[in-house]
């Protein structure tokens, strides 16, 4: 049996297990591997094509996952919600700053997980984003993509979330 959570170790425990699945997931994207086991592959083309598939799935698993982290973060691991342990998330929110600054300067995130992976491929407006394109201000590059994991990287890594911390 699990013993009580406060709000905030449970926040916390939503964070780290996000940024775990994010990694995760971000390994496998960043490998040069081969990431099929079949024992036997009928063609190159197939091969190509069924890598490149599973590697888009797991690039919008992250995309997906982080909107879920930048909600725990402002909605759920917040001074206001987290009375308690109010210093120490005011503290870790201010160590983690610069790299919190750059998840958010992505201010599209949210609509290009809704139009492209939540959602049936429709904007705002109910057009198809095929036949509607418009540029997203969100991570697209596989270093942008870098990038977003090593911010959250960052802020896991606050020494503030180690045991013994308090929280």
């Amino acid at each position: 049996m699990f013993t009580s959570f406060t709000k905030t170790e449970e926040s916390i425990l939503t964070l780290f297990s996000l940024y775990v699945l994010i990694g995760q997931a971000h390994n496998v994207v960043d490998s040069n591997k081969d990431i099929l086991n079949a024992e036997v592959k009928s063609t190159q083309d197939f091969e190509g094509i069924s890598n490149s598939t599973i590697k888009e799935a797991l690039i919008h698993q992250i995309l997906l996952n982080s909107c879920s982290f930048v909600d725990e973060w402002n909605k759920v691991f917040s001074s206001k919600a987290n009375s308690e342990h109010h210093d120490i998330v005011v503290n870790v929110k201010k160590i983690c700053k610069p790299a919190w600054d750059y998840i958010d300067s992505w201010k599209e995130l949210r609509v290009f997980r809704n139009h492209f992976i939540a959602h049936n491929f429709r904007n705002d407006k109910n057009k198809s984003v095929f036949l509607n394109p418009q540029s997203y201000h969100s991570p697209r590059s596989h270093e942008e993509l870098s990038l977003l994991v090593l911010a959250m990287e960052k802020m896991m890594n606050s020494r503030l979330f180690l045991p013994g911390s308090n929280c």
